[in-house]
């Protein structure tokens, strides 16, 4: 019972948050556009919220198993209101600048906090969180925040034809929302804040900051997860940002952008929905997660090779890629952190993940965003398809040499 508590909790949770998010976007290049700003501009803004996350994605994991994953988690509703509501009404690049910094401090609250409640909520309460129901629990939750996903953007891009201001006004409500849950719903069982002095304070402190830091740095696990992702990341930002553009020309008005939105999401979901079936038929998510890289790969260079509608049937193929990748890295992660007996440090620990994620999509901006001023949409994605093949194939290559030598160990201890 307690568990169907909590994964009805988290799944309500999941909804306002990425609802929230994803109210704008189908409209948030084109939105930026509309101000006045060009590409180099939207390239520029959204760098601010990448390197802000890195820089406070540890922080703010520490701080959610220091203080507790709920007050994170309001304290990311609060801010991420705030930045969408400086979205809808400001028109200076300095207040866009602000609002992106507003928001990557509510991401990196919500980021391994949310995730973290949820996983030890189950856990406290006897919950089974072996690998096997990791993988079946995280994909659902990904079902439920593409469903979100798609809901909200195409919501978003619809009322977006009426006045563009609107889609953000429905994010400031989904976070308050957000808030309100987060404050009169959540609970923390088994979490105990502990009083101390202020020296013992500041000496605890540090004590989780070194321990996790050591585990998220030299454990094989969190090592392979944080590599795949920031060379998945680095290449992804060119479809990411520009794949509304890419297809304005086809569709120029708004609510066929939330349609493609929407089919996006759908696709999304349907690879998180088969990510279990992959991950246990290969019995092994490192190789789940590197099948799903070069669809990904293979989807960017197919779809920028090909016209209308084959395009369009090439990208969704590349988001069911992006789909599975998210169903399968969360559990893998978490059972990691479990098995390895570092469930007071889990939101600390599952920074790491966010920041290879946002490093990753920072130099992706820089690059496509230089690269993006001297040559078309459709030979930045080609060229990020490559180099993330190239990546796919190098890690590829280490893990057979890895297996390999794995092998090799009873045999020289015989």
């Amino acid at each position: 019972m307690a568990e169907t508590r909590f994964t009805r909790q988290y799944y309500l949770l999941v909804v306002l948050l990425y609802g929230g998010v994803n109210a704008t976007a189908a409209i948030y290049t084109q939105y930026l556009l509309f101000k006045g700003f060009d590409t180099s501009d939207v390239y520029l803004i959204r760098l601010m919220y990448y390197v802000v996350l890195v820089l406070v994605e540890f922080p703010t994991g520490l701080l959610a198993d220091w203080l507790g994953r709920r007050t994170l988690v309001m304290a990311s509703c609060v801010l991420s209101m705030l930045s969408v509501l400086l979205y809808a009404f400001s028109d200076a690049l300095g207040w866009f600048i602000v609002a992106e910094v507003l928001v990557a401090l509510g991401q990196a609250c919500a980021n391994g906090a949310c995730e973290s409640w949820f996983v030890d909520q189950i856990d406290y309460h006897g919950g089974d969180n072996g690998a096997a129901r990791l993988r079946s629990r995280f994909s659902k939750v990904w079902v439920i925040k593409h469903f979100a996903s798609l809901f909200a953007g195409a919501a978003g891009g619809w009322i977006a034809d009426a006045s563009m201001m609107y889609p953000w006004l429905l994010a400031s409500v989904a976070f308050g929302a957000g808030f309100c849950f987060s404050l009169l719903g959540m609970r923390e069982d088994g979490f105990v804040r502990r009083k101390l002095s202020r020296q013992e304070a500041w000496t605890d402190l540090k004590h989780r900051a070194r321990t996790s830091f050591k585990y998220g740095t030299t454990n094989s696990d969190m090592r392979f997860l944080m590599v795949t992702i920031f060379s998945l990341y680095v290449t992804l930002m060119a479809p990411n940002l520009m794949w509304q553009p890419f297809f304005a020309q086809w569709v120029p008005d708004k609510f066929s952008l939330g349609l493609i939105w929407a089919g996006s999401s759908a696709f999304l979901m349907l690879g998180s929905m088969l990510a279990p079936l992959l991950a246990n038929g290969l019995a092994n998510e490192r190789k789940a997660m590197l099948i799903c890289c070069g669809v990904i790969g293979v989807g960017m260079m197919g779809a920028a090779s090909l016209s209308f509608p084959l395009a369009l049937v090439v990208y969704f193929i590349y988001q069911g890629g992006r789909g599975a990748f998210s169903a399968t890295k969360d559990p893998f992660m978490h059972h990691s952190i479990g098995r390895n007996g570092n469930k007071e440090r889990r939101a600390a620990i599952s920074s790491f993940e966010s920041i290879a994620y946002h490093s990753g999509g920072a130099i992706g901006l820089l690059a496509w965003g230089t690269l993006g001023r001297n040559v078309p949409i459709e030979t930045a994605w080609k060229i990020s398809g490559i180099i993330l093949l190239c990546c796919v194939l190098a890690l590829v290559v280490r893990q057979l040499l890895r297996d390999r030598a794995r092998a090799r160990l009873p045999a020289r201890a015989h």
